[in-house]
């Protein structure tokens, strides 16, 4: 369990998922590939894939959160900078058909191809899986998260990782909102600590 600083009414325990993320099992980076290939990340809308949405959460919530602003502590390009990527870009919704379930089931060439800007090699995609709720005084939100780094000049994802995030509300309900703007976050951040650093740019920064 780890404390989550100027937020202390909220506790976090995570937990991977690797047996439910039923589409692929998480793996780091595919075995012919190296990091340091990797040039500029197109960093995708978030893609909400629950099949059960009865933790209303808006779109624009559930964006922020986990993507472009985390609370006014950063964003998703600020994360992987401190991996040694510096070269990032926010896909803006319409530049792009809203990536689906079968995307990340059953990717193909043609299906990654059609996905961001036509001049993009590097697509990075989170996607929200599930979002749980259970309330009362010390109730909790679980939410299930992935990434895929997906590669358009071979259409095959080349990063995939999968994970799950549980948050406590030790405070009660009156912190419902924050409570589930907490999770999503985390989740998001943890997909990122998985993400594979470039070693070279880590070193240098020693």
């Amino acid at each position: 369990m780890r404390s989550l600083g100027a937020r202390g009414s909220l506790i976090s325990v995570i937990f991977l998922l690797s047996s439910c993320v039923v589409y692929s099992p998480p793996h780091s980076l595919a075995a012919e590939f190296s990091a340091k290939e990797i040039g500029r990340i197109y960093i995708l809308p978030v893609a909400d894939l629950r099949t059960d949405k009865s933790v209303q959460t808006d779109r624009a919530v559930i964006d922020a959160e986990m993507a472009t602003d985390f609370s006014g502590t950063g964003d998703l390009s600020s994360l992987l900078d401190d991996r040694g990527y510096g070269d990032t870009t926010f896909v803006d919704p319409g530049a792009s058909r809203p990536v689906t379930f079968e995307d990340l089931a059953n990717p193909s060439g043609d299906r990654i191809g059609q996905l961001g800007p036509s001049d993009a090699r590097w697509l990075l995609q989170i996607a929200l899986l599930s979002l749980v709720e259970q309330r009362g005084h010390t109730g909790f939100v679980r939410a299930r998260c992935s990434g895929h780094l997906f590669d358009k000049q071979i259409g095959m994802p080349v990063w995939v990782h999968g994970l799950g995030v549980e948050v406590i509300n030790t405070w009660g309900p009156a912190l419902r909102v924050e409570h589930v703007r907490e999770t999503l976050n985390h989740c998001a951040r943890e997909l990122i600590e998985h993400f594979p650093p470039r070693v070279f740019h880590l070193i240098k920064r020693r």
